[in-house]
């Protein structure tokens, strides 16, 4: 059954509710109260008197119910109306109880949102967490938003609003009687920013571009057939090549070889977006366009017949250009940028110009072409709330073992077998799990969302790196694991998996290496709450240091025989022992968390070993949580269930070794009382890299300095989520480091911990993974990246989900 939104309104001064007719916007509205069917609601606006002339409203879905901003227009007074208060004014009127239900609306301000400050104002739950956010528009364009927190709102930073500069639907014929082709004539510029510039066929009359109907995609599309045609602007230079851009389009292409867009220079074209066999490819030309010689970028996949959401933006002052496919981070590189416009020609749909000729035609579909005088990259889309469930850690692949190859296929066993620029599919969906709570699936089910799980790689002959991600989607341009030849690394992660329960692990390295895959977790879309065992994620409100061994920083010997078990003094942990650390009842962990979020760091290594983290009680995997070498500082997240007397395991094998525990934050069963936060999982997402300056408040590369924070822009983690209070799941890359040093992540606005995400040594490429939540109020979205050093790093931050 197909049911449709309803309307709310104000109708002679008084607010009404107008259910929909049968049809997507169709209501039986006759322009008064008197000739409607709508059911009122109130005659009174918020302030108990008076009618509701004067008064804008604007509604936000919380779950599957309504509810209400009302500002006053002219004094700027804000109100809010509960989805729990617009049910209740409903049913008064639907089923009218003996005593009216009096509603009284949570003012939110008494001044500052009136009409002449916010000529538009719009709500939305946009990161659906249950708060709903509200945000004004000036009259200059000026974006101002806040979101309900409790009882009051939470200002986020002003900025402009940033408008398309072109925007070609290319719907432009949607219905059509006859079953013949229709020629493209003309295609109209709907943003036309500052002027409009619409497209018409190139040759003048050409008629082998059609409106495509029949595409169940878009009601409307052109089709190209591969024919000497472009459509061309009827102005040059829609985009400045010489300023920051952004250009984005759907397409579907046919054949390979072939440019979707281009702008013309002098005889070549200046910019062009283009499928290749290779993938998908940005070009700038690097000769002034009087020549056929490019700065270019190729990455993702061109799967022929298939719709692709292309965007590629240039950040002129570092002339970094960046490229996505399906909202994917799939290639970067460089273009030696110029404050002159080496491109003022027309820009044209569907070919390119080669020595003063249109060649390089497109074939197949084309919708939705957009250009920005700005550099936009693509937000997440939104993707399904899920619980974690806590599992014994399981090891679901290892390529040397031909008895732990169930779940992938193309490999056969040995030392090092995985090839060079290979993807390995790994399947995660029906993988049989040891729950660590009782009545949990014993299985993995089709819902399962994310992984959370422990990569090594060994035995490799190269230099190279692991990116992990779901399968069926575009391969990001970001690491995980980051190897040297002839070494063991393990790196956590927490990885989406795709619609087929699979994911994909990516071998980047002109070498061979073996991998081992243990999983440690898993999340799992559950609105109807079916599996028992289902967590929600609180995190800390300061990530804390519960263990540190090292006799130079450690903790009281009274504090480490008491609440850590088995330790009985500051010191090295000796190899192959065990000891206890306990989790519940200290650092505000409730007694019911099941299930731990901790860093664990090794300093000062007599030589190569591992740790392993697990639920105290249970038996040992003999899996590791954390490999580690000779004298060299090493540190990993996990994902560990508790044990008995809320405690946790960590034996230490093979070498003696000091010890470091950081908590971030603890998983609690739905309904236990603590009310924590869901994942969401995103494809990986590039949101810093000081090497290029991605991230860059000033566009422009540079080094955290010495002692230095770089700040993670909430224009950043936006990218990601627009939710309040909001956890990001972060990989950090330290790269390049000239001396030996530590990461510590935070919420922009509170004291840096002292704890460790990352501790690197001095030129060591290295990666972790971090829980970390954002900033509020006036930091709100930001996450601070200390760099406790007395050298420059680069930073690399890398997201794939976050719990809101």
């Amino acid at each position: 059954m197909v049911s449709y939104p309803d309307l709310l309104m104000t109708i002679d001064g008084s607010l009404y509710l107008q259910p929909a007719a049968d049809g997507q916007g169709l209501y039986n509205l006759f322009g008064s109260a008197a000739n409607t069917s709508a059911i009122p609601l109130l005659t009174n606006n918020p302030t108990g008197t008076g009618s509701w002339t004067g008064w804008t409203i604007t509604t936000s879905l919380v779950g599957d119910l309504p509810a209400m901003f009302a500002r006053d227009d002219s004094t700027g007074a804000l109100y809010y109306y509960s989805p729990t208060d617009m049910v209740d004014l409903a049913t008064d009127f639907i089923n009218p109880p003996n005593t009216p239900i009096t509603v009284t609306p949570l003012q939110l301000a008494t001044s500052g949102w009136s009409a002449a400050t916010y000529p538009i104002i719009q709500a939305a739950d946009i990161g659906t967490a249950g708060t709903p956010g509200i945000w004004g528009i000036s009259p200059t364009g000026t974006v101002t938003a806040a979101v309900l927190n409790g009882t009051a709102l939470d200002m986020g930073a002003s900025g402009p609003l940033t408008a398309d500069s072109h925007t070609w639907p290319l719907d432009d014929v949607s219905t059509s009687t006859s079953s013949a082709a229709i020629p493209v004539t003309g295609a109209t510029d709907t943003a036309g920013n500052p002027t409009a510039v619409n497209l018409t066929p190139y040759p003048a009359g050409a008629s082998s571009a059609t409106w495509d109907l029949s595409d169940p995609s878009f009601p409307s599309d052109v089709h190209f057939t591969g024919g000497s045609e472009v459509l061309t602007t009827s102005a040059p230079e829609a985009v400045p090549l010489n300023a920051n851009f952004t250009v984005s389009a759907w397409v579907k292409p046919t054949t390979n070889d072939t440019t979707v867009l281009s702008q013309n220079g002098a005889s070549d074209s200046a910019m062009m977006l283009s499928a290749t066999p290779s993938g998908w490819q940005f070009c700038l030309n690097n000769q002034s366009g009087t020549a056929w010689s490019f700065d270019s970028i190729i990455g993702g996949n061109v799967d022929l017949g298939t719709w692709a959401h292309v965007t590629a933006t240039y950040t002129q002052a570092t002339g970094v250009m960046n490229l996505y496919v399906d909202n994917v981070y799939v290639a970067t590189g460089t273009h030696a940028h110029s404050t002159t416009n080496d491109g003022t020609g027309n820009l044209q749909l569907g070919g390119n110009l080669h020595g003063g000729v249109n060649a390089g035609f497109f074939s197949g579909g084309m919708a939705d072409v957009e250009t920005w005088g700005a550099v936009l990259p693509p937000a997440q889309p939104y993707s399904p709330a899920s619980f974690h469930q806590s599992v014994t850690a399981t090891r679901i692949l290892d390529t040397r073992n031909s008895g732990k190859l169930h779940n992938t296929a193309g490999i056969t066993a040995g030392g090092s077998t995985v090839a060079a620029d290979a993807v390995t599919q790994l399947n995660i969906a029906g993988d049989s799990v040891t729950p660590s709570t009782t009545g949990s699936p014993a299985a993995i089910p089709s819902t399962v969302t994310a992984v959370a799980i422990d990569v090594t790689a060994t035995n490799e002959t190269e230099n190279g790196f692991v990116t992990a991600y779901a399968d069926g989607t575009q391969r990001p341009l970001t690491s995980s694991t980051n190897y040297t030849s002839d070494d063991t690394v393990t790196g956590y992660q927490i990885v989406p998996v795709g619609t087929d329960g699979k994911i994909d692990l990516y071998n980047g390295s002109t070498g061979t290496t073996a991998l081992i895959v243990d999983l440690t977790g898993y999340f799992v879309s559950d609105p109807t709450g079916t599996f028992s065992g289902d967590q929600t994620y609180t995190p800390l409100p300061t990530a804390v240091r519960a263990l540190d061994t090292d006799t130079s920083t450690g903790l009281a010997a009274t504090n480490l025989s008491t609440a850590n078990g088995n330790l009985t003094s500051t010191g090295a942990v000796a190899a192959n022992s065990s000891f206890n650390l306990q989790i519940t009842g200290s650092n505000n962990i409730p007694s019911t968390a099941t299930a731990v979020a901790v860093n664990l760091t090794t300093v000062g290594e007599g030589g190569i070993g591992y740790l392993e983290a697990y639920a105290t009680g249970a038996a040992p995997t003999t899996l590791s949580s954390l490999t580690y070498g000779s004298s060299a500082i090493a540190s990993m997240a996990a994902d560990v269930p508790i044990g008995t007397g809320g405690q946790i395991t960590i034996s230490n094998n093979s070498n003696v070794t000091d010890v470091i525990a950081d908590i971030t934050g603890y998983y609690t069963p739905v309904g236990s009382g603590t009310s924590g936060e869901m994942y969401h999982a995103v494809s990986p997402t590039r949101l810093v890299d000081t090497r290029n300056g991605t991230g860059s408040s000033n566009g422009k590369a540079s080094t955290v300095g010495a002692d230095g924070t770089y700040v993670i822009s909430q224009a950043d983690t936006q990218q990601i989520t627009t939710a309040a209070d909001s956890t990001l799941v972060t990989m950090l890359t330290s790269a390049d480091s000239t001396a030996t040093g530590l990461f510590v992540a935070y919420p922009t606005g509170t004291i840096a911990p002292g704890t460790s995400n990352i501790n690197w040594a001095s030129g060591e490429s290295i990666s972790n993974l971090a829980l970390t939540p954002v900033g509020t109020g006036s930091n709100a979205g930001q996450i601070a990246v200390y760099n406790s050093s007395t050298g420059t790093t680069d930073l690399i931050v890398d997201c794939s989900g976050y719990f809101a």
